[in-house]
């Protein structure tokens, strides 16, 4: 399944453009990525057996392993692109928001639109990393895998097994 990010506004170069590009070029599954004008210009046309996801303060928020499944279980049902779209300065409007498949949140705050596209890349990193990352390292800087509070522990494993060892 193809992730493509939908975006308004250019990154040009800046400290979220390096971001972007770190997490997009480690993502393991199709990804492309789409900028459009602050203003004006037309989303492209989605894929056949498309989904929509429209990154809105109103939305829903989901851990990284619940964006994990629910991308699996897209893909795994044909699904052949998910649309992430992410808004300009004034957002979308209630049209937009009203056709989407899903509306998704990063909490209750409103974030600029260039740190929500590399916050969007980074979650998208994590979730189709199999099985997805945790920032925990383990022996010789190797990434843990979480146990964290998707997974009904509490937080992310690598960092409570580091405090358990008293490290």
């Amino acid at each position: 399944m193809l992730l493509h990010i939908v975006a308004r506004g250019k990154l040009g170069r800046s400290a979220e453009a390096e971001l972007v590009e770190r997490y997009l070029k480690r993502i393991a599954w199709p990804v492309k990525m789409t900028e459009l004008p602050e203003s004006g210009g037309s989303l492209p046309a989605a894929a056949a057996n498309s989904v929509t996801i429209v990154m809105d303060e109103k939305g829903e928020q989901l851990g990284s392993m619940e964006l994990a499944r629910l991308l699996e279980r897209w893909r795994d049902g044909g699904k052949r692109e998910a649309r992430f779209l992410v808004g300009g300065a004034d957002g979308f409007d209630d049209g937009m928001r009203a056709g989407a498949d899903l509306l998704l949140a990063f909490g209750k705050a409103t974030w600029p639109h260039l740190l929500a596209r590399a916050m969007l890349a980074e979650q998208l990193f994590r979730a189709t990393s199999n099985p997805p990352a945790c920032p925990g390292r383990g022996p010789a800087g190797r990434r843990r895998l979480c146990g964290g509070a998707d997974r009904g522990g509490g937080g992310c494993g690598g960092a409570s097994r580091r405090q358990a060892r008293g490290g």
